[in-house]
């Protein structure tokens, strides 16, 4: 048989095993996958193109001779992604515990990589709105920042350019390396977070040594005993279980099934997420959940296995935990919305107060709660920043770069559920944390689990436009055959 694969793009990729000898496919062929040279020798392809092809597999050339992310980056991004939740405020603020205090190093190193090595692949590979937003973060914070006082602003800076740092090197991974290094690493965290956690709150006890995290005795909020876990808050739990149920989602490919670890992963990210007591963390599984369940609409009966765990453990862990849920349920209905929303209302007045004020550049990366007690707005019942990614970036750095990352936002969600229903469900898991939360911005883990939830999202973008893309041009070319 010969097809003329004229007009392929330089790069393409699927990510599949070969159908032949197992290696990473390039071309899914009515329904096979074929490595390169099984792809050669199977099919003639006509080179009438006028530049020479060069076919990728999920972000490393065949031309080069190699088959991953280099051993030793991929160790230290899942180290990064296993001690997120040993790195808090916390570590700085206080003790710097010894294991925690280890990610800053790593975190360094894999900045430097990132400007090494993935600088050369960022101008040469189309991006997407996940790397624009991982990309724009930094730069907009350092423009602010030269407006204001640059030394109160470094570290803020340095989480986020750590965070784009961890995005970018996650976007250059194919799909076997982001299982291996990033999406298996973070169901591991997530399920040992969940024990602790349900230990926390069967004992009343921080169970953690101080050497390994300081602050993490279980405390009360809301009238609900929390579990903080190793990561000084209870919602910090929910988000790294979202970001671990939404990063498998991204990466599963159609009618995968689910391995048992993974299922235990996911049942345990899932009670991680429930027993957070967290409103915004529930719709944000919920939404997962229903997000995942289109794809057996569209025919994927696989997904049954992972909406069964999302939704199972949930109302399993719902219901063991309903007093407390129930207390929760009674504080939303019985309060005004400021007292609902845990003063949610009056954070986002101080905000819009800052904006007005500070409407160009903002009031400077770090300073918020400073130029807020400055302006004698602080109140002492709530004395948090603005529980709004949004918000918050655009009260510290200016309204213009708080309407380019909202943007950006909405231009990712659209994307994400384009790509598809598992990708889609990684978007909206987080999303709610996003809009009532302000952990991704100014607490440091969640500006790690930022980045991490981006290079997902970038990386998973550019498989499904690449599996497109290939689809496309060897239908065409057989058509032509």
């Amino acid at each position: 048989m010969t097809a003329g694969m004229e007009g392929m793009s330089k790069r393409h990729a699927t990510g599949f095993p070969c159908g032949i000898c197992r290696g990473v496919a390039v071309v899914d062929l009515d329904g096979g996958y074929l490595c390169a040279r099984h792809t050669i020798e199977e099919i003639t392809i006509d080179l009438r193109a006028e530049e020479p092809i060069v076919i990728s597999t999920g972000g490393r050339d065949v031309a080069d001779g190699a088959d991953g992310v280099p051993f030793i980056r991929g160790v230290l991004v899942a180290g990064v992604v296993l001690l997120v939740p040993f790195f808090s405020s916390n570590v700085i603020d206080a003790k710097l515990a010894i294991l925690p205090t280890s990610v800053i190093p790593m975190m360094a190193i894999v900045v430097l990589w990132a400007v090494s090595k993935i600088g050369p692949s960022i101008r040469g590979r189309p991006r997407n709105p996940a790397t624009w937003l991982a990309l724009s973060i930094p730069v907009l914070m350092t423009v602010a920042a030269l407006f204001h006082s640059v030394q109160d602003s470094l570290y803020p800076l340095f989480l986020a350019l750590g965070a784009s740092a961890l995005a970018l090197v996650i976007w250059d991974m194919s799909r076997d390396d982001t299982r291996r290094y990033v999406v298996y690493p973070l169901l591991t965290a997530a399920s040992i977070q969940a024990v602790v956690a349900i230990i926390q709150l069967a004992t009343t006890d921080a169970v953690v040594p101080e050497w390994l995290a300081t602050g993490v005795a279980p405390n009360v909020i809301d009238g609900v005993l929390r579990a903080p876990g190793t990561m000084g808050h209870a919602y910090l739990l929910a988000a790294l279980g979202l970001l671990a149920i939404g990063g498998w989602t991204a990466i599963r490919e159609s009618h995968q099934r689910t391995p048992y670890p993974v299922m235990i992963g996911l049942g345990m990210s899932t009670a991680l997420v429930t027993i957070a007591f967290s409103r915004s963390a529930l719709v944000g599984l919920t939404a997962a959940a229903i997000a995942v369940a289109v794809g057996a609409v569209r025919g994927d009966q696989s997904v049954h296995t992972v909406v069964s765990i999302l939704v199972g453990v949930g109302v399993l862990t719902m219901l063991v935990t309903a007093s407390s849920w129930s207390a929760r349920v009674d504080h939303s209905t019985a309060s005004d919305l400021d007292d609902a929303t845990l003063g949610r209302v009056t954070l986002m007045r101080q905000a819009a107060t800052l904006m007005k004020a500070e409407p160009t550049v903002g009031v400077g990366p770090g300073q918020y709660l400073s130029a807020i007690e400055a302006r004698g707005l602080l109140n002492d019942s709530y004395p948090y920043i603005v529980h709004t990614y949004s918000l918050a970036f655009a009260a510290e750095n200016g309204v213009p770069a708080g309407l380019i990352v909202t943007g950006l936002l909405v231009w990712l969600g659209a994307a994400a559920i384009r790509a598809g229903p598992g990708v889609g469900a990684a978007y909206v898991a987080v999303l709610p944390l996003l809009l009532f939360d302000h952990m991704h911005y100014d607490v440091a883990a969640g500006q790690l689990m930022l980045g991490i939830w981006l290079g997902v999202l970038a990386a998973a973008l550019r498989w499904r436009s690449a599996d497109r893309s290939v689809r496309a041009a060897t239908n065409q070319s057989i058509g032509r055959s």
